[in-house]
């Protein structure tokens, strides 16, 4: 299932409005990433029709173990113990490719004006996208639940996810209709604090 279509259907079945009061809390925000990571999980089991095969597992492609070198973001083979690990992995059956590994990240608005908490986001973004181009028969997936507003200036600093060289989707819990899933860039400018998960 492409990226656009999980929102579309995550939308549909996922209680975001539970979400909302949650993530509004000051005191949630250091387990958010947690909390979202096993509540969205199961949803994306039922949605995929996969099982939950694991939280925290290796990436693997047949007996081959893979780790990402983000210093030049290439993926080499590696012992086990050294393999990057995706936080959720999804299977169907023991079909290879329907293997689906996900990643969650985290995101407070207050976050994104700091560069060390931007760079943790685009270095998610560049092995997820690597690990996809090189594990060419498994899924991979990373979500980003962002909280907060939405200027010109959150936009820009999420140029990276979504470009000319990379489209990603967004989902926008705080609308609702046709326009709620689209392109990261085409978010709506809103004062207004919500969660908005994308999909990359």
């Amino acid at each position: 299932m492409q990226s656009q279509q999980l929102l579309i259907e995550l939308a549909r079945v996922y209680d975001f409005e539970r979400a909302n009061l949650n993530l509004a809390m000051p005191d949630v925000r250091h387990f958010a990433r947690g909390w979202l990571s096993i509540d969205l999980s199961s949803y994306l089991a039922t949605l995929l029709k996969h099982k939950i095969t694991g939280f925290g597992e290796p990436y693997q492609q047949s007996e081959t173990y893979y780790h990402h070198e983000p210093k030049n973001n290439t993926i080499k083979k590696c012992e086990k113990r050294k393999a990057s690990k995706a936080d959720l992995l999804l299977s169907g059956n023991e079909v290879e490719e329907q293997r689906h590994y996900f990643e969650y990240h985290y995101l407070h608005y207050e976050h994104l004006v700091g560069s060390k908490h931007r760079q943790k986001l685009y270095s998610d973004v560049e092995r997820v996208r690597a690990m996809r181009k090189h594990l060419k028969q498994t899924q991979v997936t990373l979500i980003v639940a962002y909280w907060g507003t939405v200027s010109g200036l959150e936009l820009d600093f999420l140029k990276p996810l979504d470009n000319n060289r990379n489209a990603a989707f967004a989902l926008d819990s705080g609308i609702a209709g046709s326009s709620q899933v689209s392109r990261i860039m085409h978010v709506q400018k809103n004062g207004q604090p919500r969660l908005i998960l994308m999909a990359i």
